[in-house]
């Protein structure tokens, strides 16, 4: 995610071009676009600002090159639409585990490894920040739901959770899940990061602490919430509801982390 432009252009940019094009090619096809909220991670976008599913980004002030890329190629998914293509556009927040099984394909995933690293460290930083969070069965079920209704053409849905959890209310499920951490100011967890990274000589960790200490990663910069109403209404009807993110949640998550030793056991 924290690639230039350049190396996100090809797969994202120019990918996208090539299915727009093979998609109206003799009879024309429908184009379903995964994109992220992300595209909206700019400065032009308050953190106290509500943003719907009809809003535009600003390009311009967007820093990142993994989420210019997407906004690129929403933009040329736009332009397809207006020009009579049916296509629509999937925004998504933060995708987790399977919310059944726990299973988590991206064990890279900030968050997950700025959770790892606090466990680590036996400390969190305090700090205001809210996190989207969507099971990735969810997600899934959604899109294949909304992919095979006509009338979602021409339109984007924001799959974000309605209940975004605070990152303070994180800390406390996980505490009580056995992780009892000492809370500290984040410019004192930097530098215990810091000094832990260079101790241990892993990799993992001196590769956190240069990208958590540099003004390249957001993790805990707040960020304007997500309206679904697109996407809530479209999935009336069904069984497919995004689960709230409470401890058995979270739960379901840490055990599947400490089957595979991504994280140790806590304390009993």
């Amino acid at each position: 995610p924290y690639s230039s432009f350049f190396r996100s252009k090809p797969s994202n940019v120019k990918g996208t071009e090539e299915i727009i094009r093979l998609a109206g090619q003799a009879k024309t096809k429908p184009v379903h676009f995964i994109s992220t909220v992300a595209v909206f991670f700019s400065q032009a976008n308050y953190p106290d600002r509500k943003i719907k599913e009809t809003d535009r980004f600003n390009l311009n002030s967007l820093k990142g090159g993994y989420k210019q890329s997407k906004a690129v190629a929403e933009c040329l998914i736009n332009i397809a639409q207006e020009r009579g293509m049916p296509a629509c556009i999937y925004r998504v927040s933060r995708i987790t585990g399977h919310s059944e099984t726990g299973i988590t394909g991206n064990l890279k995933d900030t968050l997950w490894s700025a959770i790892k690293i606090c466990i680590e460290l036996g400390k969190f930083p305090d700090v205001e920040a809210m996190e989207n969070l969507v099971p990735v069965d969810y997600v899934s079920r959604a899109i294949v739901h909304l992919s095979m209704e006509e009338k979602s053409n021409g339109k984007a849905f924001q799959l974000s959770n309605i209940q975004p959890i605070s990152w303070k209310e994180l800390i406390k499920q996980i505490g009580d899940l056995g992780y009892n951490l000492e809370k500290i100011t984040y410019e004192d967890w930097l530098l215990e990061l810091k000094k832990y990274a260079s101790s241990s000589r892993k990799k993992e960790l001196e590769f956190w602490s240069r990208m958590l200490s540099s003004s390249k990663i957001k993790l805990f910069s707040k960020k304007p919430q997500f309206d679904a109403s697109n996407a809530i209404a479209a999935l009336t009807n069904t069984s497919i509801t995004c689960p709230s993110v409470d401890r058995e949640l979270l739960k379901t998550y840490f055990e599947y982390f400490q089957k595979i030793g991504y994280l140790p056991r806590g304390p009993t």
